[in-house]
C-alpha cells in the first residue's frame, strides 16, 4: 500500500508541478519505519534533506497518514525557490 500510494503521488507531482524535475526514491535509508508515510526532497546540487510530509503521528484512521498531492504543492513549491 505504501509503494504504491508513493508512486501514485510522484506521477501526480509530475503533472502538477511540471516546470521541475522529480525523481522517487523509495527508502533510501533503509527499511522504513512500520506504518510510516515520509516524504523529503532534496534540490538539485545540495545534499539536504527537506521534510515536506510525515504521516508518522497522524491517524487513525489510516487514511491521515497519506497526503493528498493538492495539499504538498504549496510546500514544495515554497521549499524549491
Amino acid at each position: 500500500m505504501f509503494k504504491r500510494r508513493a508512486n501514485e503521488i510522484f506521477a501526480e507531482l509530475t503533472v502538477l508541478i511540471p516546470d521541475h524535475n522529480f525523481e522517487l526514491e523509495l527508502n533510501s535509508e533503509g527499511k522504513p519505519k512500520r506504518g510510516s508515510f515520509e516524504i523529503h526532497i532534496i534540490k538539485a546540487g545540495s545534499d539536504k534533506k527537506i521534510e515536506i510530509w510525515s504521516g508518522l503521528n497522524r491517524g487513525p484512521p489510516r487514511k491521515e497518514k497519506f497526503p493528498t498531492s493538492e495539499s504538498l504543492v504549496p510546500i514544495i513549491t515554497k521549499a524549491i525557490n
